[in-house]
């Protein structure tokens, strides 16, 4: 009697321990951390989707939804191709009016009066610029019948009919003033002639 007793609880404890290790027996779904010992579960042991978020703790989700320390600056990376070039934009408004130039000239010309001087005479010539242009400059030139113009004397050469505009003076002729000696020809005559450079000055 002893014996099949022995026997029935060897078979009955046989069963229990394969039933446990073999998943057939489940007292409960859900498994408490108490039984379970530290590092004795894996993530090679957990499926991929096993684990929902309904089946973590409150806490455990708070931590995992929790954003980290920010990390380290990253190198700098490498720099990218040359993006195309963008629309025009729209025209700007004008600028201001710049201030007035400097003074200038325009309408440059030259002009030039001869006069025959009679013998032992004195006398004058004047080159006379166009209306509405100034003098800029001017000369002479003497000569006498058979000799170069050595016995003329010339007395003054020079802007002529001068007025003042903002405290500039200006003319608008070139005068030449001269004495004919006539020693170096027998006819004693000559010629004197004036030049003027007549231009608009602002």
């Amino acid at each position: 009697m002893r014996q099949k007793l022995g026997k029935v609880f060897y078979l009955a404890a046989t069963l229990l321990v394969v039933s446990l290790v073999g998943g057939v027996a489940v007292a409960d779904s859900r498994m408490g951390s108490g039984p379970i010992k530290n590092d004795s579960v894996l993530s090679r042991h957990i499926k991929d989707g096993t684990v929902r978020e309904a089946d973590l703790s409150d806490g455990v989700v708070g931590k995992l939804n929790q954003a980290g320390p920010e990390g380290p600056q990253g190198p700098i990376g490498p720099e990218g191709p040359v993006g195309p070039p963008g629309e025009m934009g729209p025209q700007g408004d004008p600028g201001e009016q710049g201030e007035p130039g400097a003074a200038g000239v325009s309408g440059l010309e030259t002009i030039a009066t001869e006069i025959r001087v009679p013998g032992t005479a004195s006398g004058q010539v004047a080159a006379i610029c166009p209306e509405g242009k100034v003098a800029i400059g001017g000369g002479h030139a003497a000569s006498a019948d058979g000799a170069d113009g050595s016995n003329t004397l010339i007395n003054e050469s020079g802007p002529g009919n001068l007025t003042q505009s903002n405290g500039v003076w200006s003319g608008d002729r070139w005068v030449v003033r001269f004495d004919n000696t006539a020693t170096t020809h027998p006819s004693g005559q000559g010629n004197v002639k004036a030049y003027v450079n007549c231009a608009f000055a602002n």
